[in-house]
């Protein structure tokens, strides 16, 4: 195998990989409050909701929470998207040198570190809107991180 032919594998693999993983930080509000169908409060939809009895109260707080959300990561997503965009133009570029590539990757790991610690706390803030009981009832529903709400078919990593 030749170095050219590694080079370009081993580019088509972090492309596909930084692919993957704009998933959760590449979208915009979509259905986590954007217009027309979608989740709900706390990114449940209307069934576990309503099986976790929200009150009014508790859905307009999640609500308000998730958009508070996502006013203040939007310019961390944007400096992901950017981040990424600059790593993907490193790695055509014939003069970029393998310290430029590790140097932008580390960039790039640490915007996505604080976006997570941004997850986590806004996980922790939404967690405190529900009762003890409801969480204990979330824990038994297939909504949540890294589980599906079976009925639906859609991805479970925000409940």
């Amino acid at each position: 195998m030749g170095t050219r032919h590694l080079f370009l594998t081993t580019a088509a693999v972090l492309v596909a990989a930084s692919v993957a993983a704009a998933g959760p930080w590449g979208q915009g509000p979509g259905n986590r409050g954007g217009k027309g169908p979608g989740k709900g409060p706390m990114g449940l939809g209307p069934r576990a909701a309503e099986a976790l009895g929200l009150t009014e109260d508790q859905q307009e707080r999640l609500r308000a929470l998730g958009k508070s959300h996502r006013e203040e990561t939007a310019p961390l997503r944007n400096e992901l998207l950017a981040k990424r965009e600059e790593l993907r133009r490193l790695w055509t570029d014939p003069d970029a040198g393998a310290e430029s590539l590790r140097s932008k990757q580390a960039e790039l790991q640490e915007l996505r570190g604080r976006m997570a610690d941004a997850g986590l706390e806004h996980h922790l803030e939404r967690r405190e809107v529900l009762s003890a009981e409801q969480l204990e009832k979330l824990a038994s529903l297939e909504v949540g991180p890294g589980k599906r709400d079976r009925g639906r078919g859609e991805r479970g990593g925000c409940w």
